[in-house]
């Protein structure tokens, strides 16, 4: 949602690929595109998220058993870009999985 050109220098780079949706309102790096209701669906044919049952992250693909596309619930941001036209960044919104922590 937050491009890293967009990250001011000397402020912490931070990762806002996903947003949890029971806070989105809440995060400053979310809440304007929320409040604005500037949601969306990102198409893909799959994902990849970390699995931690190893103890260590492994790349679990997530996608439909058939291989067709599937669409995942999101919010959009425009940023203005000094020379060109705007650019869109954008965040999936995501739950957590009830019996994992």
């Amino acid at each position: 949602m937050v491009p890293r050109k967009r990250i001011p220098p000397g402020v912490k780079v931070f990762d806002t690929m996903n947003a949890r949706a029971e806070s989105v309102g809440e995060k400053r790096s979310f809440s304007g595109a929320w409040n604005r209701l500037q949601l969306c669906l990102i198409p893909c044919e799959s994902f990849y998220e970390p699995n931690y049952e190893t103890g260590k992250p492994v790349r679990w693909k997530i996608g439909m058993e058939s291989g067709e596309p599937l669409a995942i619930a999101g919010l959009w941001r425009a940023w203005e870009e000094p020379e060109g036209p705007l650019s869109l960044s954008l965040t999936m919104l995501t739950v957590n999985a009830n019996e994992l922590p």
